[in-house]
């Protein structure tokens, strides 16, 4: 296998640690007793293809397994599909002479199975924006955070850069909602008054102050930065993005949601148009602002959990779980009046959640399965949550 470029291979790393706590977990939520026998992944084939310009995006790919039954791997899941590009580094453009995507299917009792499916970039010289001496240094800031490079130094020249001019090339990628990017350069000196800057050796970069505005409809691209000299420099590159936070926020009182300022206009799915809104009630909330930059939009979301009250499970008529005690395998029966949101967890004494099930509306009678698969005997926490109340008892597993 190639050598990744370094950032890709923290990222691999990461993953892969993720996938194991994953494996972990779900084991706790096994179905199928004594099952040992992974998915079976239906693979697609390795591929060759001329040119960058042909990658093809990744596909959906069906798996089989013989407990939990059909099932799709979508590559938009960070747990179920990631890729690495190889030969980045010193190649002009996006130009990886392989790609390895690889596709993780694993079943409720932590039996897994690993798909590798390999693109192959037949040799090209569609990415020659500069002589061979230039360095083209990749910065990956798919994940928002922001990326420093440590004394880069200026080779050869790009475009139609003239003599003392010295050339280096940055390979960009950006998430979708990036509209700006910030660059530092040593101990912060103005970008737009160090030298010149361009993108895919065409028009002169755009500012808007300080900022890079990020070219409209694409997530890679090739920056580059030519000026006299060869000297080595430090580069930061910071994201001009907007975060309301985690994906999900637990809450008992109200709540400002943020959406940061200097962007020039905001709409939230409440309809409001400013910076902050305040949150009463549980539900996703989403923002959408612009920037300086012409046509620059971002955009984020957020799912708000307002627990107001806490009650005894014992103390209401509307839950009750049976049987308890019991070998792991229970049935929580909930009655409420209204439709409200309802989720079920159990959590051991660690405080770790071994079960939970996905936030659904309900109301009525409903009744819920819960298999804790092979979990030690002891007391578990049973938290039910609706309509801003938590409800939380005992149950016994011997």
């Amino acid at each position: 296998m190639p050598s990744p470029h370094l950032s890709h291979l923290i990222k691999y790393l990461s993953l892969v640690a993720f996938l194991l706590f994953s494996i972990m977990g779900s084991a706790q939520n096994c179905t199928c007793p004594n099952d040992s026998i992974p998915p079976v992944i239906n693979c697609p084939a390795d591929i060759s293809i001329d040119s960058p310009n042909d990658i093809p995006d990744p596909v959906s790919i069906t798996v089989m397994d013989n407990c939990d039954g059909n099932s799709t791997l979508e590559p938009n899941d960070p747990s179920e599909f990631f890729e690495v590009p190889y030969g980045l580094l010193d190649e002009p453009g996006y130009c990886p002479d392989s790609i390895y995507r690889y596709y993780i299917a694993q079943d409720d009792c932590g039996n897994r199975d690993t798909c590798l499916q390999r693109v192959v970039i037949l040799p090209q010289d569609e990415c020659s924006l500069c002589q061979s001496d230039v360095d083209y240094m990749p910065v990956d800031l798919t994940d928002g955070v922001s990326d420093t490079l440590l004394a880069v130094e200026r080779g050869g020249l790009c475009c139609d850069y003239n003599l003392p001019n010295r050339c280096t090339v940055f390979d960009i990628q950006v998430p979708p909602n990036a509209i700006g990017l910030k660059i530092e350069i040593g101990l912060g000196s103005p970008t737009d008054d160090s030298g010149d800057w361009s993108v895919e050796c065409g028009e002169e970069a755009q500012w808007q102050g300080n900022v890079l505005c990020i070219p409209i409809e694409t997530n890679l691209f090739s920056l580059i930065h030519c000026k006299p000299g060869a000297y080595a420099e430090h580069y930061v590159f910071s994201l001009l993005i907007v975060d309301l936070g985690p994906d999900t926020i637990e809450i008992q009182t109200d709540t400002i949601l943020d959406a940061g300022a200097g962007w020039s206009t905001y709409l939230w799915s409440t309809g409001d148009t400013t910076q902050t809104i305040e949150v009463t009630s549980s539900g996703t909330y989403s923002v959408t602002v612009t920037g300086s930059c012409v046509g620059g939009e971002a955009y984020d979301d957020i799912f708000v959990d307002v627990v107001t009250g806490v009650t005894d499970i014992s103390d209401t008529e509307n839950i009750s779980i049976y049987p308890n005690p019991n070998r792991g395998s229970f049935q929580i029966s909930f009655d409420f009046p209204h439709d409200e949101m309802i989720r079920a967890s159990v959590i051991n004494v660690f405080g770790q959640t071994i079960y939970q099930s996905k936030p659904e509306m309900g109301s009525g009678r409903t009744i819920k399965e819960v298999d804790l698969g092979s979990v030690p005997p002891g007391i578990y926490l049973v938290r039910i949550d609706y309509g801003g109340v938590r409800y939380i008892g005992n149950v016994l597993v011997f």
